[in-house]
């Protein structure tokens, strides 16, 4: 997450490539990296559910992941954060097969 200043909101940056990838692959494969905007708090299901399908992740994981989010941008804004960076996050079986 960071501050996207030219609209004055919160961005969230997913990328299916991860940490060095993600900085060396933007240009050769940008359908791997899925950017939100958002204007306001809590964040709504359908922009979470739109991001979480461009990543392909799965119901189990989409309602983990919906948890991570909500807690993140809850701790981005309270603490006038500009930046909160995840690296790695990863999916395990153990992870998406527990809700």
């Amino acid at each position: 997450m960071l501050v996207d200043r030219a609209p004055s909101r919160v961005a969230i940056v997913w990328s299916t490539a991860g940490g060095h990838g993600h900085r060396a692959g933007r240009d050769d494969t940008p359908e791997r990296i899925v950017t939100i905007t958002v204007d306001r708090r809590p964040i709504s299901a359908r922009i979470t559910c739109c991001a979480f399908e461009a990543l392909g992740l799965d119901r189990d994981c989409q309602k983990q992941m919906s948890k991570m989010l909500t807690g993140s941008i809850r701790a981005f804004t309270e603490k006038d954060m500009s930046l909160l960076e995840v690296n790695p996050l990863v999916v395990t079986k153990t992870a998406s097969s527990s809700a």
